[in-house]
């Protein structure tokens, strides 16, 4: 048994024997640090920068930051509009200048006092006139609505007179084909292939 080793041992090495058994209870091995324990992660005191027992703690990556980078959004381009192939609901027709035109006042030696007439199917849309001027700018919009191919808007250009009757300028149609998004200038024409009518007008179209 246990005491029999014991003397077995004694008689073998004498006072040196070493004991037999669990340590006594005032003997206390030193705990291990925590898992979680920051002082693991700190580095050592280094004497020597070129020591090669120093250690840095470890750089974790972190896919989830705090301050995201900042990044610029994509450049938005404009969708380009086409040629519906049947009825426009909403067609927002707008007159905008013209260039060029006669001079009517005072027997050809003054500019005109030019405006537009647009003609749609009974409807008529008059902008107002610009005063002594063979280049002028309206930027009128009017509203068409079921607009369908069969349809045609007919401008009519006058010189403004307030004792006589208004001076014809010329005319230009806008037919089905002519309805594509954006500014366009179109030649004014006279009631006779012999009219001296000189000078176009400008229009912009959008589908609403």
């Amino acid at each position: 048994d246990r005491r029999q080793r014991q003397m077995c041992i004694r008689d073998r090495y004498g006072s040196n024997a070493p004991p037999i058994g669990p340590p006594p209870p005032d003997v206390v091995p030193p705990a291990l640090p925590p898992p979680n324990n920051p002082a693991m992660y700190q580095s050592l005191p280094v004497q020597d920068p070129h020591a090669s027992f120093a250690y840095a703690p470890p750089v974790l990556y972190n896919p989830y930051p705090s301050n995201p980078p900042q990044y610029a959004a994509p450049p938005q381009y404009p969708v380009p509009q086409v040629q519906p192939a049947g009825v426009i609901p909403r067609l927002g027709f707008t007159v905008v200048s013209a260039r060029n035109l006669a001079k009517k006042d005072m027997f050809g030696l003054m500019k005109s006092d030019p405006y537009v007439v647009v003609t749609w199917r009974s409807q008529n849309f008059q902008t107002a006139f610009v005063r002594s001027t063979t280049d002028p700018y309206w930027n009128e919009r009017f509203e068409l609505k079921d607009v369908t191919p069969n349809d045609q808007i007919a401008l009519t250009v006058y010189d403004h007179d307030t004792l006589t009757k208004d001076d014809f300028l010329g005319f230009a149609k806008v037919t089905w084909e002519d309805l594509v998004p954006g500014r366009k200038w179109l030649r004014l024409k006279g009631k006779t292939p012999l009219s001296k009518i000189t000078g176009e007008i400008q229009i912009d179209i959008k589908f609403n």
